[in-house]
């Protein structure tokens, strides 16, 4: 039997054969860049976190639990999603920052977006239907 083929054979029914998801890169990188880091560095804790991270690593590309291994990778996902949704979110009110305000709803709190009129204004929250009043300095 060919070597090629024993590796296929090896492989089937694993995680592997799935191929390689974005945890597993993202994995693939941090241990790449500890070992960068720890040529310079020489430390025997950043020795032992990398060589954790790639048993991590071949853990999940050997493992036989496909769905525990894609709800890994839809946990990093999700996570992923949030970060860029808030990312966004505060670049968006940095640049509306000198023509709108944010204000938060006292009732549900939800966060609103106000134009920057100086004044106290009554604004009515479009999610709980409250009135409450605003000030804008």
């Amino acid at each position: 039997m060919r070597f090629a083929q024993m590796i296929a054979r090896f492989l089937y029914g694993r995680y592997a054969t799935q191929g390689v998801d974005i945890l597993n890169r993202l994995l693939a990188v941090i241990a790449i860049i500890i070992a960068a880091l720890n040529l310079f560095l020489q430390s025997m804790a950043l020795y032992v976190i990398q060589t954790a991270v790639i048993f991590w690593f071949l853990f999940r590309m050997l493992s036989r639990n496909i769905s525990a291994r894609k709800s890994e990778n839809l946990v990093l996902l999700n996570l992923n999603k949030k970060i860029k949704t808030s990312l966004s979110i505060f670049k968006r009110r940095f640049k509306e920052r000198s023509t709108h305000i944010y204000k938060t709803c006292p009732n549900c709190k939800a966060k609103l977006r106000f134009a920057r009129i100086k004044g106290v204004h009554n604004a009515c929250c479009p999610c709980c239907k409250k009135s409450f009043s605003v000030k804008v300095r």
